[in-house]
């Protein structure tokens, strides 16, 4: 059984060393440890593209809201997650998207369920929701009828 969207929420926060961080980069084939960002970046993608999702380890310095104090220099904590839909993979690595939401709903019909966003995008077909321990970002099709990706991003207090 694959593991809902919302375990990858779950460990928001969590080191990229902490066991259960490396459990779920294992779960998706990822051995080793994560790198660290190039001199002047501040984090780390880590694709696990042909299983439809991205995960991103920034820097604990540089996240509002974590006390950098409390970690060694360079640690990296898990601050976004990214689920791309089967329009652009073959596989997901999860078995359903937070809030409910599904690919292939409209963008009408998200925003029935989630209600108006806190922000649209002038440009391009997404939309932005906060939750109260991340936010949601969604990309539209360009014909507003099916979600491409889904971005959650930590949100830390």
């Amino acid at each position: 059984m694959k593991p809902s969207a919302q375990h990858y929420l779950d460990h928001f926060g969590l080191l990229s060393t902490d066991v259960a961080v490396t459990q779920v980069l294992k779960t998706l084939g990822f051995a080793g440890a994560v790198k660290r960002p190039k001199r002047g970046e501040v984090e780390t993608n880590v694709p696990f593209l042909e299983k439809g999702i991205e995960l991103i380890f920034t820097k604990v310095e540089e996240v509002p809201g974590l006390s950098a104090s409390s970690f060694s220099e360079g640690a990296l904590a898990l601050t976004t997650v990214f689920f791309y839909s089967a329009s652009k993979v073959e596989s997901r690595a999860f078995s359903d998207l937070p809030a409910g939401l599904e690919f292939k709903s409209t963008r009408g019909e998200v925003r029935a369920l989630l209600g108006q966003p806190e922000w649209s995008s002038p440009v391009v077909n997404n939309d932005r929701w906060a939750f109260p321990q991340y936010t949601v970002t969604i990309d539209f099709a360009e014909n507003e009828s099916s979600i491409v990706v889904v971005t959650a991003t930590a949100l830390f207090t």
